[in-house]
Protein backbone atom coordinates (compact mmCIF):
# COMPACT_ATOMS: atom_id res chain seq x y z
CA UNK A 1 0.00 0.00 0.00
CA UNK A 2 1.36 3.49 -0.78
CA UNK A 3 1.94 5.69 2.25
CA UNK A 4 0.19 8.80 2.72
CA UNK A 5 2.07 12.00 2.66
CA UNK A 6 1.45 12.33 6.42
CA UNK A 7 3.03 8.70 6.88
CA UNK A 8 5.86 9.97 4.97
CA UNK A 9 6.59 12.80 7.61
CA UNK A 10 5.00 15.89 5.19
CA UNK A 11 3.29 18.38 7.88
CA UNK A 12 -0.27 19.01 7.77
CA UNK A 13 -0.26 22.83 6.23
CA UNK A 14 1.72 21.66 3.29
CA UNK A 15 -0.80 18.38 3.01
CA UNK A 16 -3.72 21.08 2.52
CA UNK A 17 -1.77 23.42 0.42
CA UNK A 18 -1.14 19.75 -1.61
CA UNK A 19 -4.96 18.93 -1.66
CA UNK A 20 -5.46 22.67 -3.03
CA UNK A 21 -3.88 21.69 -5.94
CA UNK A 22 -5.69 18.58 -6.31
CA UNK A 23 -2.65 16.15 -5.18
CA UNK A 24 -3.74 13.78 -2.96
CA UNK A 25 -1.31 11.15 -2.92
CA UNK A 26 2.84 10.36 -3.52
CA UNK A 27 3.78 9.19 -6.35
CA UNK A 28 6.65 6.25 -6.78
CA UNK A 29 9.89 8.55 -6.62
CA UNK A 30 8.15 10.85 -3.63
CA UNK A 31 7.62 7.61 -1.74
CA UNK A 32 10.78 6.66 -1.83
CA UNK A 33 12.79 10.50 -1.52
CA UNK A 34 10.38 12.47 0.84
CA UNK A 35 10.71 9.89 3.95
CA UNK A 36 14.54 9.64 4.41
CA UNK A 37 14.77 13.67 3.37
CA UNK A 38 12.35 14.57 5.87
CA UNK A 39 14.63 12.65 8.51
CA UNK A 40 17.34 14.85 7.19
CA UNK A 41 19.32 12.22 5.06
CA UNK A 42 21.22 13.26 1.96
CA UNK A 43 19.19 11.88 -0.50
CA UNK A 44 20.55 10.95 -4.06
CA UNK A 45 17.43 9.55 -6.75
CA UNK A 46 16.58 9.14 -10.43
CA UNK A 47 13.29 8.75 -11.98
CA UNK A 48 11.45 9.55 -15.44
CA UNK A 49 10.63 13.29 -16.93
CA UNK A 50 7.09 13.54 -15.48
CA UNK A 51 7.40 11.10 -12.26
CA UNK A 52 7.25 13.53 -9.89
CA UNK A 53 10.99 14.49 -8.94
CA UNK A 54 10.68 18.37 -8.22
CA UNK A 55 7.66 17.89 -5.99
CA UNK A 56 10.00 15.00 -4.78
CA UNK A 57 12.69 17.25 -3.56
CA UNK A 58 10.60 20.48 -2.73
CA UNK A 59 8.57 19.23 -0.12
CA UNK A 60 11.21 18.30 2.22
CA UNK A 61 13.35 21.35 1.34
CA UNK A 62 10.46 23.65 1.75
CA UNK A 63 9.22 21.87 5.24
CA UNK A 64 12.63 22.30 6.74
CA UNK A 65 12.92 25.87 5.90
CA UNK A 66 12.30 28.78 8.39
CA UNK A 67 11.90 31.98 7.62
CA UNK A 68 14.37 34.13 8.29
CA UNK A 69 15.08 36.77 10.56
CA UNK A 70 17.66 38.55 8.63
CA UNK A 71 16.26 37.81 5.28
CA UNK A 72 19.51 35.65 4.32
CA UNK A 73 18.59 32.40 2.44
CA UNK A 74 18.31 29.33 3.73
CA UNK A 75 17.48 26.85 1.88
CA UNK A 76 19.78 26.78 -2.43
CA UNK A 77 18.15 25.09 -4.98
CA UNK A 78 20.76 24.79 -8.10
CA UNK A 79 19.97 24.21 -11.51
CA UNK A 80 21.22 24.22 -14.69
CA UNK A 81 19.16 26.17 -17.11
CA UNK A 82 16.45 28.74 -16.45
CA UNK A 83 13.54 26.86 -17.91
CA UNK A 84 14.13 24.36 -15.21
CA UNK A 85 14.71 27.60 -12.72
CA UNK A 86 10.96 28.52 -13.64
CA UNK A 87 9.84 25.14 -13.36
CA UNK A 88 10.90 24.66 -10.01
CA UNK A 89 9.73 27.49 -8.82
CA UNK A 90 6.21 27.00 -9.99
CA UNK A 91 6.33 24.23 -7.43
CA UNK A 92 8.03 25.76 -5.08
CA UNK A 93 6.06 28.86 -4.45
CA UNK A 94 2.85 27.52 -3.90
CA UNK A 95 4.17 25.02 -0.97
CA UNK A 96 6.31 28.21 0.41
CA UNK A 97 3.83 30.88 0.18
CA UNK A 98 1.95 28.89 2.74
CA UNK A 99 4.22 28.85 5.15
CA UNK A 100 4.82 32.43 4.19
CA UNK A 101 8.38 31.51 2.93
CA UNK A 102 9.78 34.30 0.36
CA UNK A 103 11.40 32.43 -2.40
CA UNK A 104 12.94 33.92 -5.76
CA UNK A 105 14.18 32.40 -9.07
CA UNK A 106 17.34 33.74 -10.41
CA UNK A 107 19.16 33.10 -13.56
CA UNK A 108 20.63 35.10 -16.64
CA UNK A 109 18.97 36.68 -19.31
CA UNK A 110 16.53 38.64 -16.90
CA UNK A 111 17.63 42.14 -14.98
CA UNK A 112 19.93 41.48 -12.43
CA UNK A 113 19.47 44.58 -10.94
CA UNK A 114 15.35 44.07 -10.14
CA UNK A 115 16.95 40.33 -9.02
CA UNK A 116 19.29 42.28 -6.12
CA UNK A 117 16.42 44.27 -5.24
CA UNK A 118 13.90 41.53 -4.36
CA UNK A 119 16.30 39.73 -2.61
CA UNK A 120 17.34 42.73 -0.56
CA UNK A 121 14.06 42.99 0.98
CA UNK A 122 14.43 39.27 2.41
CA UNK A 123 14.49 35.57 0.81
CA UNK A 124 13.99 32.17 2.38
CA UNK A 125 14.80 29.64 -1.05
CA UNK A 126 16.84 30.58 -3.84
CA UNK A 127 16.38 28.90 -7.18
CA UNK A 128 19.11 29.66 -9.35
CA UNK A 129 21.36 28.62 -11.91
CA UNK A 130 24.98 28.25 -11.63
CA UNK A 131 26.34 31.36 -12.91
CA UNK A 132 23.95 34.13 -12.26
CA UNK A 133 24.15 32.74 -8.60
CA UNK A 134 28.11 33.14 -8.86
CA UNK A 135 27.61 36.77 -10.51
CA UNK A 136 24.76 37.44 -7.13
CA UNK A 137 27.40 36.19 -4.84
CA UNK A 138 30.26 37.96 -6.59
CA UNK A 139 28.30 41.42 -6.65
CA UNK A 140 27.99 40.73 -2.94
CA UNK A 141 23.66 40.85 -3.26
CA UNK A 142 22.96 37.51 -1.95
CA UNK A 143 24.36 36.03 1.46
CA UNK A 144 24.65 31.90 1.36
CA UNK A 145 26.35 32.01 4.94
CA UNK A 146 23.21 30.85 6.29
CA UNK A 147 22.50 28.13 3.76
CA UNK A 148 21.30 24.81 5.73
CA UNK A 149 20.68 22.56 2.45
CA UNK A 150 21.31 22.52 -0.68
CA UNK A 151 19.23 20.58 -3.80
CA UNK A 152 21.59 19.88 -7.07
CA UNK A 153 18.51 19.17 -9.79
CA UNK A 154 19.75 17.89 -13.34
CA UNK A 155 23.38 17.45 -11.83
CA UNK A 156 23.96 14.86 -14.69
CA UNK A 157 24.33 18.23 -17.25
CA UNK A 158 27.52 18.61 -15.38
CA UNK A 159 28.93 20.80 -18.24
CA UNK A 160 26.01 23.64 -17.24
CA UNK A 161 27.74 23.50 -14.05
CA UNK A 162 31.06 23.24 -14.65
CA UNK A 163 31.28 26.21 -17.25
CA UNK A 164 31.20 28.31 -14.26
CA UNK A 165 33.46 26.34 -11.91
CA UNK A 166 30.31 24.77 -10.13
CA UNK A 167 31.12 20.96 -11.27
CA UNK A 168 29.09 18.53 -9.02
CA UNK A 169 31.51 17.81 -6.98
CA UNK A 170 32.19 21.26 -6.48
CA UNK A 171 29.01 22.28 -5.26
CA UNK A 172 29.32 19.92 -2.14
CA UNK A 173 33.14 22.27 -1.52
CA UNK A 174 32.49 25.20 -2.66
CA UNK A 175 32.65 27.29 0.87
CA UNK A 176 30.17 29.76 -0.50
CA UNK A 177 27.25 27.61 -0.82
CA UNK A 178 28.75 25.08 2.07
CA UNK A 179 30.32 27.47 4.72
CA UNK A 180 32.28 25.69 7.23
CA UNK A 181 30.25 24.01 9.93
CA UNK A 182 27.59 23.40 7.69
CA UNK A 183 26.16 20.27 6.32
CA UNK A 184 25.35 20.03 2.85
CA UNK A 185 21.69 18.42 2.67
CA UNK A 186 21.08 17.33 -0.11
CA UNK A 187 17.33 16.92 -0.60
CA UNK A 188 17.05 15.22 -4.01
CA UNK A 189 19.62 14.89 -6.58
CA UNK A 190 18.18 14.03 -9.79
CA UNK A 191 20.88 13.02 -11.74
CA UNK A 192 23.15 10.54 -13.64
CA UNK A 193 25.46 7.86 -12.46
CA UNK A 194 28.94 9.57 -12.95
CA UNK A 195 27.56 13.17 -11.28
CA UNK A 196 26.30 11.02 -8.30
CA UNK A 197 29.36 9.15 -7.36
CA UNK A 198 31.08 13.41 -7.30
CA UNK A 199 28.76 14.17 -4.92
CA UNK A 200 28.32 11.36 -3.04
CA UNK A 201 32.42 11.75 -2.25
CA UNK A 202 31.76 14.77 -0.04
CA UNK A 203 28.29 13.36 1.89
CA UNK A 204 27.79 11.16 5.12
CA UNK A 205 27.57 7.30 3.41
CA UNK A 206 25.76 7.14 6.92
CA UNK A 207 23.30 9.62 5.96
CA UNK A 208 22.99 8.72 2.31
CA UNK A 209 19.83 7.38 0.60
CA UNK A 210 19.95 6.39 -2.81
CA UNK A 211 16.53 6.16 -4.42
CA UNK A 212 14.79 5.50 -7.21
CA UNK A 213 17.24 4.85 -10.19
CA UNK A 214 20.14 2.56 -8.86
CA UNK A 215 22.72 4.95 -8.97
CA UNK A 216 25.25 3.79 -6.68
CA UNK A 217 26.51 0.92 -4.53
CA UNK A 218 23.99 -0.74 -2.35
CA UNK A 219 21.09 0.79 -4.19
CA UNK A 220 17.31 0.07 -4.31
CA UNK A 221 16.61 -0.81 -7.27
CA UNK A 222 12.77 0.20 -8.54
CA UNK A 223 11.43 1.11 -12.77
CA UNK A 224 9.88 4.42 -12.11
Amino acid sequence: MTPTFAELGVPQDLITALAEQGIESPFAIQTLAIGDAMARRDVCGKAKTGSGKTLAFSLPAIAHTTRSQDGKPTTLMLTPTRELANQITGVVEPLANARELRTIAVYGGTNIDKQIETISRGIDIVIATPGRLIDLIEREAVDVALVERVVVDEADTAGAFEDRGLSAGAVAQRRDVRPQGCRLRLEQDLVGPVAVEQIAEHVDRDRLADVGGGVLDDQRQIDL
